[in-house]
């Protein structure tokens, strides 16, 4: 089925995707305002596991697949962490253990 608007036809399937679009666009800031709260209040004691406690308590043992590499949330974090370490860009790797004076790490 497909509706007009205007001198458009969109289809039922470009309506979905659309709107998938932009929920997911929604989640990534909700995601992204809420990491600059957590990173605030951690500050260097920040870890991308605490993160993940702070924003979805219901997953303190955190979903393995939140933990796969290259997913949003690691996108998200790392930019974060590049960010609050003063550098454009970072590069992938696991999460660090805390220590006394560190900078953070990208997960």
């Amino acid at each position: 089925m497909e509706v007009e608007y205007g001198f458009v036809l969109i289809s039922n399937d470009e309506i979905a995707r659309a709107l998938t679009n932009e929920a997911k666009e929604a989640a990534i800031t909700l995601m992204q305002d809420d990491l600059q709260i957590y990173l605030a209040n951690m500050g260097s004691q920040s870890t991308f596991k605490g993160w993940i406690a702070h924003i979805c308590p219901e997953n303190v043992k955190i979903d393995k697949r939140l933990e796969m590499p290259r997913s949003e949330w690691h996108a998200i974090w790392n930019s974060a962490i590049a960010n609050y370490n003063g550098r454009a860009t970072y590069e992938h790797s696991l999460e660090k253990q805390p220590t006394k004076k560190r900078k953070l790490t990208p997960f």
